[in-house]
């Protein structure tokens, strides 16, 4: 599991803690191949005050551990930090480092007050399928980590990571220890939101995927019908109670795995 960077002043005791987490010799090893060196090269950096990595080292240390562009930036001020060599730029250093931490405390103190989301917000949730997806798939205790979610729904880990990052600020979901669930903030979107075709037409183009892939259990169904105007009205209003029939058998249901469903009904 990926450590928490930002409980970290001190950029070696992240990198200890990260690589210790995860089978810390084999783990060193292939760091050592990402930065083209001698694993003894990093034991002693880690192990010894006088030795340091790069600031191309940092670059491709973010890579290797699959750091967020947050992250990243965190890990390279805490390396220039020890690496400075001067007071004044150590203090430059230490200002940018507290500045991130800061930031992030308003952050959090934020998720305890907020009840929805802003329009801003909502326009960044809705522009593509996965911030929903990852946001509900938080429910089943199977996909509360990082690489699980990116294993089921077959995304980068670093796409994943910024996704929960944004999803832990807005307090739609809650990081406990290494797992991941669904926060307290309440999301709706309103028939009338400009952003309501966007989540429609994402979820659509999944349909379409999942058809090509043609798995057994799922159902669709498109048939052009000619009917009367009054059938037309019965016909919404069946396919309205049957949603409201749903309803509380999904609210109720156990969360073990995600579907989408999806209805149209639409005069063409």
């Amino acid at each position: 599991m990926k450590q928490r960077i930002f409980e970290f002043n001190d950029y070696k005791k992240y990198l200890q803690a990260a690589l210790s987490a995860q089978k810390g010799r084999a783990l060193r090893s292939r760091l050592a191949e990402a930065l083209h060196c001698q694993p003894a090269f990093i034991s002693r950096v880690l192990n010894t005050s006088g030795a340091h990595f790069s600031g191309e080292h940092a670059m491709l240390i973010n890579r290797f551990l699959e750091h967020t562009d947050e992250e990243g930036h965190y890990f390279v001020l805490l390396l220039q930090y020890a690496r400075a060599g001067s007071k004044l730029l150590e203090e430059y250093y230490r200002s940018q480092i507290q500045e991130v931490q800061q930031k992030r405390q308003l952050v959090s103190e934020r998720i305890q007050v907020r009840k929805q989301l802003s329009k801003q917000d909502q326009m960044t949730y809705y522009s593509a399928w996965y911030f929903s997806a990852i946001h509900i798939l938080l429910l089943v205790p199977e996909f509360q980590t990082k690489e699980a979610i990116a294993r089921y729904l077959k995304l980068p880990l670093q796409l994943v990571s910024g996704s929960l990052d944004f999803l832990v600020s807005l307090g739609l979901a809650e990081l406990e220890g290494e797992r991941y669930k669904t926060g307290s903030t309440r999301i709706h979107l309103s028939k009338n939101s400009p952003m309501i075709s966007k989540h429609h037409s994402n979820w659509r183009i999944k349909a379409i995927q999942a058809m090509e892939r043609g798995s057994g259990e799922d159902f669709h169904f498109s048939g052009p019908i000619c009917i009367s105007e009054s059938d037309a009205v019965n016909m919404r209003k069946e396919l309205l109670s049957l949603l409201e029939k749903l309803e509380p058998v999904i609210r109720a249901s156990q969360e073990e795995a995600v579907f989408c469903l999806s209805m149209d009904f639409f005069r063409v």
